[in-house]
């Protein structure tokens, strides 16, 4: 957990012009609280939200590592972020990322981000997930 003034220990994908990072941002109660910050290019958005179905993501994970097909998908409680890594072919794996806005009007947006890894960074993925999000004592 982190206060509002430090840095957290981000979890993070990434390629040339482009990222995906969490951490989390909270004790562990009935979702797992987290910040999720995207890089494209220029732009940069960070948002706060809490996630329910971590442990399920990261079995999917571990299957999709495993088997080198097949998708894991993690989506915030308020479905305001969207998460979902699907393998490819010769052990590339896509990430696809999705950050919502409904505030009503012309402010409304969606903004997605798109872009490969290769398969051989999953499992450091995984076990980085698991010892921030999944292997946290409740309180």
């Amino acid at each position: 957990m982190t206060l509002d003034n430090e840095e957290p220990e981000w979890i993070e994908l990434s390629v040339p012009g482009a990222s995906l990072a969490m951490a989390s941002d909270g004790p562990v109660g009935y979702g797992h609280p987290a910040r999720v910050r995207l890089n494209a290019g220029e732009v940069r958005l960070e948002r706060r939200c809490e996630f329910v179905d971590l442990p399920t993501f990261c079995n999917r994970l571990s299957v999709l590592h495993a088997t080198l097909s097949g998708r894991a998908e993690l989506n915030s409680l308020d479905r305001d972020v969207a998460l979902s890594l699907t393998a490819h072919d010769h052990g590339h794996v896509q990430i696809a990322a999705k950050f919502a806005e409904r505030i009503g009007g012309p402010f409304d947006y969606d903004f997605n981000v798109t872009f490969e890894i290769d398969q051989s960074y999953l499992p450091s993925l995984l076990s980085r997930l698991k010892a921030e999000f999944l292997n946290r004592a409740r309180p």
